[in-house]
């Protein structure tokens, strides 16, 4: 880590001291396709009152969602809670509680599962589909 910067603006730097490369990131996604997405996901944030300190729940499995995700919170303050994809649907729960989350990223084929724990939050639930990319 490079003292003074949070995760995500190392990856910005990197891609701006290299931008000849043809590096792609994630199943061969142009690297700056992931940059717009951060920042159109940190606009969306804030545009719906999440922000510096809050609490935001990941719980989807290594896709380019949560990536995105990940950066996207720790761009703009949000505490990214990372939850395992495969906890039970009362663990979720207990997660979310503890961390009064105020979102939640889910991926599509899982939703169906944790639809019943989830209508209990008065929360925005963001459905991930691996087709999106």
């Amino acid at each position: 880590m490079v003292e003074g910067f949070v995760s995500g603006e190392v990856y910005l730097a990197a891609v701006r001291t290299f931008p000849q490369e043809e590096g792609t990131i994630l199943y061969f996604i142009l690297k700056f396709r992931i940059i717009s997405d951060i920042d159109a996901l940190s606009a969306y944030f804030n545009s719906i009152g999440i922000g510096k300190g809050d609490s935001v729940t990941i719980f989807l499995p290594n896709v380019v969602h949560a990536f995105t995700t990940f950066y996207s919170l720790n761009k703009i303050g949000v505490i990214a809670n990372i939850v395992h994809p495969l906890t039970s649907p009362e663990g979720l729960k207990e997660s979310m509680d503890l961390t009064d989350t105020k979102a939640i990223f889910i991926l599509d084929i899982l939703s169906a599962k944790y639809v019943d724990s989830l209508n209990k939050f008065d929360i925005p639930v963001i459905i991930c589909s691996n087709s999106d990319y």
